[in-house]
Order: C-alpha cells, then sequence, then structure tokens
C-alpha cells in the first residue's frame, strides 16, 4: 500500500452500514437471494449490467420517480460522510416481491414504482456496486453487500433505502459518488410536485430552476397555466408561494394578482415568464437587459427527463413545462423518441402557451413595482455623507433615486417590449 492509500485510509469515515452488513452476516440473520437466480435470470442479469442510464447517478432519479408514481408523500435525503440515506414517507403497493420480478425486465413502458424502484437497484448493483439496503414496511430488509441480494425482516414501518459511499474505493471517489447525488436532485428533481429536501433543506420549486431563479439579475414576472385536454394531460407541479420570493427593492414585474396563479392547481402545462438584466456597477449603479432563451421542459414523474429550447431568445424568457408521460422513450426512459404523439403535445403546449401570453398582454404591462431602498441607493459612503452633511447626502439620494428609477423604467419597458416579442415568436 502507497502512501496515498495508507492516507485515504486513515482519512475514511466510520461506516455504520458496513459495520450493520458485517453484523446481520456473522450473527446468520441474512438469506442469500442471489444464489436463487435462474441460469436464464442469470444470464440477464449480467446482460443488463451492461445497460447504462444516462449518467452514473440517474439511478436517483429512479427513486424519485418511484417516490411520486408511488403516491409517496415526501421525500427526504440525509447525508452523512458515510451513508445517503432515503426516506419516502407512505409509499404504497411496493414490496421485495414485485420488485425483485422486474430486476431481469427493461420495460420503458412500465411506469410503476416496482419498476422505477427495480431500474434504480439493479444500476446500484451492477454498475455502480456499493452496498445498499432497502427496508420495505411490513415485508422485509433486502441488502445487497456487493456480491449478492439477502434478505431479512423488516426493520421499521418506514419505506427507506441506505447507500454506503464506500465499498473498495478510496475518500475522493466517495465523495464524488456523495455530491454525484446532490447534483441529480437539484438539477432533475426540481420540480418534483411533492416535497423534496436534502438535509432538511427544501429544493423543489418552480423557481428552482436555473433559468428562471429569482436573482439580482432575474425578476419573475408571471405564471399561467393551461386547461387540462385530451393532448395535455394532469400536470403535478410543486407547490410555490410566490409572496416570498419578490424581494425588496423595486424590480419589473406584472400586475401581481393577474400574473401569478397558483402551481399546484391541477393544469395542462406550466408557464413561467422571467426577465433577465444585469446590475452594472460603475462610478454610478445602472441596468442593462440581456437575452437568454425560452425553454421547454418535459417532466415525467417529478423528474425533468428533457428540456429543449425554443429558438426565442429575447430579455424576457418562457419557461413551458409539459407533461411526458406516457409518450414513447427508449429503454432508458429518459429520451423522448420523436413521433406524431409527442408533436402533438408539444405543439398543443404551445398553443396553449400563445393563448395564455395573449390574454396576460391583453389586461397587464410591466411596469416598476415596489420602492429602492434608503441604504441600496447610497451605500455606505452615502450614508456617512448624509451624517457628516445632511442637505449634501440627501440631495446625493434625490439625484441617485430619480437615475435608478429612470432606469428601471427603462427596463420594465424593455421586458414589456421582449415579452410581446416572445409571444409573436411562438407560432
Amino acid at each position: 500500500m502507497n502512501s496515498l492509500d495508507e492516507e485515504q485510509e486513515l482519512d475514511r469515515p466510520h461506516n455504520p452500514l458496513g459495520d450493520w452488513l458485517q453484523s446481520l452476516s456473522s450473527a446468520g440473520e441474512m438469506k442469500s437471494e442471489g444464489s436463487g437466480f435462474s441460469i436464464a435470470q442469470e444470464k440477464a442479469w449480467e446482460k443488463l449490467g451492461a445497460f447504462q442510464l444516462p449518467f452514473e447517478s440517474a439511478w436517483v432519479l429512479k427513486v424519485v420517480q418511484a417516490a411520486v408514481v408511488g403516491g409517496a408523500l415526501s421525500i427526504e435525503v440525509v447525508q452523512t460522510r458515510s451513508e445517503t440515506h432515503f426516506t419516502l414517507s407512505s409509499l404504497a403497493g411496493v414490496t421485495w416481491n414485485s420488485v425483485q420480478k422486474l430486476l431481469f425486465e427493461v420495460d420503458s413502458a412500465s411506469e410503476s414504482a416496482s419498476s422505477h424502484l427495480a431500474v434504480a437497484f439493479r444500476t446500484l448493483a451492477k454498475s455502480v456496486g456499493n452496498p445498499f439496503f432497502v427496508n420495505f414496511p411490513g415485508d422485509s430488509v433486502v441488502v445487497w453487500d456487493g456480491s449478492a441480494f439477502q434478505a431479512a425482516d423488516p426493520t421499521s414501518d418506514i419505506f427507506e433505502i441506505k447507500i454506503s459511499h464506500f465499498l473498495s474505493t478510496g475518500v475522493f471517489k466517495a465523495i464524488r459518488f456523495m455530491t454525484g447525488i446532490q447534483k441529480a436532485l437539484c438539477d432533475y428533481c426540481h420540480l418534483c410536485p411533492i416535497p423534496l429536501s436534502i438535509d432538511n433543506r427544501a429544493i423543489n420549486s418552480l423557481v428552482d430552476d436555473p433559468l428562471c431563479r429569482p436573482s439580482a439579475d432575474c425578476s419573475l414576472l408571471a405564471f399561467q397555466t393551461a386547461k387540462v385536454s385530451d393532448d395535455l394531460p394532469r400536470l403535478k407541479l410543486p407547490s410555490t408561494d410566490w409572496n416570498a420570493l419578490h424581494p425588496d427593492g423595486a424590480r419589473p414585474s406584472l400586475d401581481f394578482e393577474s400574473a401569478f396563479r397558483e402551481s399546484d392547481e391541477e393544469c395542462g402545462a406550466g408557464m413561467l415568464l422571467c426577465g433577465f438584466r444585469k446590475v452594472i456597477h460603475g462610478g454610478e449603479q445602472y441596468f442593462r437587459s440581456y437575452r437568454k432563451s425560452s425553454e421547454l421542459i418535459w417532466l415525467r414523474h417529478g423528474v425533468i427527463v428533457a428540456r429543449e429550447s425554443l429558438n426565442i431568445a429575447q430579455s424576457v424568457a418562457l419557461l413551458l413545462i409539459v407533461n411526458a408521460e406516457c409518450l414513447d422513450t427508449d429503454l432508458t426512459g429518459f429520451d423522448l423518441r420523436k413521433n406524431d404523439r409527442k408533436m402533438s403535445r408539444r405543439n398543443a403546449a404551445i398553443e396553449s402557451a400563445f393563448s395564455a401570453l395573449k390574454e396576460l398582454k391583453s389586461r397587464s404591462r410591466v411596469k416598476l413595482q415596489g420602492r429602492n431602498s434608503f441604504m441600496s441607493l447610497l451605500g455606505w459612503g452615502g450614508i456617512a455623507l448624509t451624517v457628516l452633511i445632511p442637505p449634501a447626502g440627501l440631495a446625493l439620494w434625490g439625484l441617485r433615486a430619480s437615475a435608478l428609477r429612470e432606469d428601471q423604467e427603462r427596463i420594465a419597458k424593455e421586458f414589456d417590449n421582449g415579452l410581446s416579442r416572445v409571444f409573436a415568436n411562438l407560432r
């Protein structure tokens, strides 16, 4: 063992999951499931071992999809240095037997919770390799020890999955494995309709998408919905508190009451509008709009399976969210096939966005909302000047307030024009 290996071994934290596996094995409480595979199953198992999801941590998305399909009330993810713990509250209709039957099959048309979990567990076992155990309430605990499945009596009445960060790899690979889980959840699962948290931090809402995350550079303008129809099946989106998302200070926005609808109501598609401006700090603070492309997101059982550009780049962007359930996919379940059914749903979503924007434009315009604070206008230097020479400080405040408000009103007009251009280019 070289010095680096020795250092990694010394730095490796205590692994309670490994200890748990070892204690069960030595006590003879586990019953091997792997030895019960038929020859045909063994061959299928080896063949499916080469079957790859789009990226290393994509099995996480399958766990989230299982929770949504299985009617779980929430997904809680807790990470320590040694393991990641998933708790799927009130998950129903899933047993080890129902999952085990699907371990040797690849059926992209299946949309059951058991089928999603079968893909996740198969990937963890054959491609990732890390030990894990699953507690099926009222049924059994099933453990993958790195070479075979073993079963024991259930440990609790909660559906939970624990995955060790360590197998025979070093600390650095364990860290990559741990952060890969976080990234998969944040990048692909932030539109999950049921509460989703990592270490008690909620990560799912409509404004957790990187395109429309509120910031000094991004202003939320509106959220609209389309009605459910034959071409637009019911879409579930996370609940979002719009009142809590507007920062203090003046910002361009549409009339709040008419622009923002409840995100957790039944809908056929969701449409989030946001405007983009850069805050430029020079001799004076001012704003400059910049362009971003509108996008269409395909959401399948709470997970983003695809996103595509709408080829409309303006100072206002549209994030159009559409249900991808029941559409044909490849074997991974993440690559939507281009066929008439998909195009029909896409066209229906764009037509609904066109109608919603037309109605929105008819009753509301982008305008400046709120006020800039005294501190944001003057800064510490201006505050000091006001204390030392009050008339000079107040005069400076008046000049900056007037200039900044004119600049923000100009941006509001640019956003209003950008919204018109998005509307004009949707068809």
